[in-house]
């Protein structure tokens, strides 16, 4: 029971990226079956990154977590500034209905679960459990970061953008740091 507990609460921080960056792409009005595919992806990728990251060892554990911040800062800076640019011309507003922005979306999200299947894997943690944990809560907050950003993105459309933009340029800056 302690150990689900734990797993509970470390998902709840894996899923924080996850959820914010879903309220910055809700504010796109994505339709509901998109938000439960994009969930699904999300969930998916926190199930099987931990398992992975497990399975990967002591060795590489520095080096991807430096390349997972550089990658996830890259991404999100690519993605603030197509929406900053999607201002101009209301056309070109950045949309996820592809199966390949789910996947790129998902994997961003959830690098970070893959640290910490290095490290559980290390701590001989039941790798299993905690997948499954991350796999649910993270589904869960990607749905309603979705959902809260599509409700913004209605009543505050251009203001929810630029605050959209001004939040992955953050979080990019914040990985890049790290």
């Amino acid at each position: 029971m302690r150990d689900i507990l734990i797993y509970f609460f470390v998902a709840l921080g894996l899923s924080m990226d996850a959820f914010s960056l879903s309220i910055v792409y809700g504010v796109n009005k994505i339709n509901r079956l998109n938000m439960l595919k994009l969930s699904f992806w999300v969930g998916f990728f926190h199930f099987i990154m931990p398992i992975i990251g497990g399975n990967v060892g002591v060795l590489f554990q520095k080096k991807l977590a430096l390349a997972s911040n550089i990658i996830v800062s890259i991404i999100f800076f690519i993605i603030a500034f197509s929406m900053i640019n999607s201002l101009k011309d209301e056309e070109k507003a950045m949309t996820l209905d592809k199966l390949y922005y789910f996947i790129v979306f998902a994997f961003t999200v959830s690098l970070d679960s893959l640290s910490v299947g290095l490290a559980y894997g290390i701590l001989k943690e039941n790798i299993l459990l905690a997948s499954f944990t991350f796999s649910i809560i993270s589904f869960i907050f990607t749905f309603l970061g979705l959902v809260i950003g599509n409700i913004f993105g209605t009543r505050f459309e251009k203001t929810s953008k630029i605050i959209g933009a001004i939040i992955l340029l953050l979080l990019a800056f914040k990985y890049i740091f790290l």
